[in-house]
């Protein structure tokens, strides 16, 4: 027979290895590409699958024959419904932690994967022997928890929540290992007591858990692609006129446009500063080269066009060179390497820009602190 550790450590390799890992959502999240709206949406959603989750254990504890088993994993049951205080049960923080997102409980319409989320999850748990259920309980759920709540933290801390705001995500990044441990026991009880011992069925039924939360993540990314560009098409459909704020119709060019990122060293030298008009897709921006001073060569979503207001340089599109002076006009494509020189030794190179970047940012992704990555930048 095959040794209990060998057969603990196929299991843990799949857990760890799944296309899981490798979801948009999740990798959105880690780029810090979803923004504080999105996170409303996906955690109302998960709200479903929180609130229920105690079923879940529940479901193991009826097929568990094992009283002293059964007595451990009352702890995790005690702990999940709060211990003596019911305020603290893991669902109500998680609902403290809407409050926080300002998420009103009472007005969150499931989606209808999210309900089938887990309600196909609780179905494939009944469905399985005592051995199938511990490990899709402890490998495929408890065991992923720690792992997937510290993406979750690192991505809500970078949109503005603190550790106080996060408590649900981490106490089980702190108390889901020793769930997993306490149901791992009773995956080891069910390995020496079971009489025939299929192990492809387990690892099935652990990948199809997994792949049902793969799946959800997937269904919720999708719908945040429509979301980001729901309420421009609503305007434009419904000719519905934009708000706006007579005060942000003008910018004078004596002010001083709010700082984006910079690069002042010996190879660079040059700062952009974004004009705050409300675009809905444009995002106008002031690109300043210092004398002898340039971009770096960088390619991005958005295409721009430029406008030279003061002084003179080269801008290099690909593999084309092109000398620039006041009053051109340039047209950088998308995903096209571009870099742009200053040549001269004592004007600045003054250039407006206008992108297209409050447009691709929401089919990429993109923030504004996560849109450039050299770490030379001082991104403001």
């Amino acid at each position: 027979m095959i040794k209990i550790t060998t057969i603990l450590e196929e299991l843990k390799n799949i857990s760890d290895n799944h296309t899981i890992w490798n979801s948009e959502l999740l990798e959105q999240i880690q780029n810090e590409k979803i923004d504080r709206n999105q996170y409303k949406f996906i955690f109302s959603q998960y709200l479903y699958y929180s609130k229920n989750f105690s079923r879940l254990l529940s479901s193991l504890m009826m097929t568990c024959s094992c009283d002293k088993l059964r007595a451990e994993l009352t702890k995790n049951l005690w702990e999940e419904s709060g211990g003596c205080d019911l305020e603290e049960r893991h669902s109500n923080l998680f609902k403290k932690f809407l409050c926080k997102l300002d998420v009103d409980e009472e007005k969150i319409i499931f989606e209808d994967f999210s309900i089938d989320f887990f309600e196909n999850y609780l179905k494939l748990l009944n469905e399985c022997s005592l051995f199938e259920k511990a490990t899709v309980l402890s490998f495929g759920t408890e065991y992923i928890i720690p792992r997937l709540y510290k993406i979750f933290i690192n991505g809500l801390k970078s949109s503005g929540f603190s550790e106080s705001d996060l408590k649900f995500f981490t106490l089980h990044v702190d108390c889901d290992e020793e769930h997993a441990k306490t149901i791992e026991k009773i995956l080891i009880y069910s390995i020496e007591n079971e009489k025939k011992l299929d192990l492809d069925r387990i690892k099935y039924k652990l990948d199809q858990c997994l792949k049902l939360r793969e799946d959800f993540f997937d269904q919720i990314f999708n719908k945040i692609k429509i979301l980001r560009f729901e309420n421009i098409f609503e305007n434009i459909i419904d000719n519905k006129k934009a708000i706006f704020n007579p005060d942000n119709l003008y910018f004078s060019k004596n002010k001083k446009p709010i700082n984006l990122y910079s690069n002042k060293n010996t190879e660079y030298n040059f700062e952009v500063g974004r004009i705050p008009f409300l675009c809905d897709s444009f995002d106008p921006r002031l690109l300043k080269i210092l004398p002898s001073g340039s971009n770096e060569l960088h390619k991005h979503a958005h295409e721009t066009i430029y406008f030279v207001l003061e002084g003179s340089g080269v801008a290099s599109i690909e593999n084309v060179r092109i000398d620039i002076q006041k009053g051109d006009f340039l047209h950088i494509p998308r995903w096209v390497l571009h870099q742009t020189t200053n040549t001269s030794r004592i004007e600045n190179l003054e250039i407006l820009a206008i992108t297209d970047f409050n447009l691709t940012k929401k089919i990429t992704g993109n923030l504004d602190k996560s849109y450039r990555k050299n770490k030379s930048y001082e991104i403001n």
